[in-house]
C-alpha cells in the first residue's frame, strides 16, 4: 500500500500529511494502520483502511537508517551516494567482500559493515527504469495512485523539456483532466478518451503518443463481464496454455471470482500479481 492510496474523508492526503508519513514509511519496515491514524492526529477522521491493517513500509531505507548502520545520516546522503550504496548492495554477492568495501569506501565500522554485509536486497525491486520512476515518484507525490501516476508520468515524458516552461496551474489542469477522464471511462474506455484528450486538446503527435508508459500495451476495447465467463470454449481456451500451475490458478480464480460475483456483486477492477520467485510446492498451497 502507497501513501497515495490512503484516503480520508473521501480525498486524498494534503501535502503536509503526505510529507509526514514519507518520512514514516522510511523509517519503518511494517507497522499497523493505527499507527497512521495517531501520526496525523486523526483518530475520529474516517479512512479507507481498517486499524488492524498490515503496512509494509521501505525495510531497505529503515535497515540502513538503523543507528547500528547508517543511522539518520543515510537521509541526509546525496542521492548519488545512496544510489551508489544501493548498486553495491544489490550487485555484490561475496559477503566478506562487501564487508569490506564497507569499511574501506563507506567509513563503516567493524559491526556496521558486518551488519550492512548481511542486508538482502529484494531483486523485484525497480522493475523501471530511473528517469521513469522520477516521473511517476513526481505525480504520486501530489497524490495520484499509482496507477495514474504511470500514465501522467508518461506525459511527462513525452514533452520532455517543454514540461519544465508549464505553470502550475497548467499542470494542475492536466492531472485533474486524466484523472477525471479514468473516473468516468473506468469501465472500459479510458485509453481510447486520453488519448483523444492528448491529441485534440494537448496536440501530441503519434511519435509522443507511443513514448507514453505502459499506453501501447493495455487493451483499447474491451467490455466487463458480469460474471468470469465459462463453458466449453473457455474451458479450451485454459487448457491450451502448457503450464499446468496455470492451468489450474486459472480455473480455481475463475472459481473464486464468480463466488465473489453472486455474493457482493459485479466486480469493476481485479489487480493481480504472480510471484514467479515462489518453488513449485510453495505455488500449489496458494491455489
Amino acid at each position: 500500500m502507497g501513501i497515495s492510496s490512503i484516503k480520508k474523508e473521501g480525498n486524498s492526503l494534503t501535502q503536509e500529511e503526505r510529507e509526514k508519513l514519507h518520512f514514516f514509511f522510511m523509517t519503518n519496515s511494517k507497522f499497523n494502520f493505527y499507527q497512521i491514524r495517531e501520526l496525523l492526529n486523526a483518530e475520529n477522521s474516517h479512512f479507507n483502511k481498517k486499524d488492524k491493517d498490515l503496512i509494509f513500509g521501505s525495510r531497505l531505507n529503515y535497515q540502513l537508517s538503523n543507528d547500528e548502520i547508517f543511522g539518520l545520516e543515510w537521509f541526509d546522503m546525496s542521492f548519488e551516494k545512496r544510489k551508489e550504496i544501493w548498486h553495491t548492495l544489490y550487485f555484490f554477492n561475496n559477503q566478506e567482500k562487501l564487508e569490506n568495501h564497507a569499511r574501506q569506501k563507506w567509513g563503516l565500522e567493524e559491526s556496521a559493515s558486518r551488519k550492512i554485509a548481511k542486508l538482502t536486497v529484494d531483486k523485484r525491486y525497480a522493475p523501471v527504469s530511473e528517469k521513469a520512476a522520477k516521473n511517476i515518484l513526481y505525480f504520486l507525490k501530489r497524490g495520484v495512485n499509482y496507477e495514474l501516476s504511470v500514465v501522467l508520468a508518461g506525459v511527462k515524458n513525452s514533452l520532455k523539456k517543454v514540461w519544465d516552461n508549464i505553470e502550475e496551474s497548467d499542470i494542475q489542469f492536466i492531472v485533474n483532466r486524466v484523472v477525471n477522464l479514468y473516473r468516468e471511462n473506468v469501465r472500459g474506455g479510458f485509453i481510447p478518451k486520453l488519448k483523444e484528450f492528448l491529441i485534440d486538446e494537448m496536440q501530441f503527435s503519434d511519435f509522443q503518443i507511443k513514448k507514453l508508459y505502459r499506453l501501447q500495451a493495455q487493451t483499447l476495447n474491451f467490455s466487463i463481464n458480469e460474471r468470469f465467463p465459462y463453458g466449453v470454449k473457455e474451458d479450451k481456451e485454459v487448457t491450451d496454455f502448457k503450464n499446468p500451475l496455470l492451468k489450474n490458478a486459472l480455473f480455481q480464480t475463475r472459481k473464486i471470482i464468480n463466488s465473489l460475483v453472486d455474493k457482493y456483486g459485479t466486480i469493476e477492477e481485479i489487480k493481480a500479481e504472480l510471484n514467479t520467485n515462489l518453488k513449485t510446492n510453495k505455488f500449489q498451497r496458494y491455489i
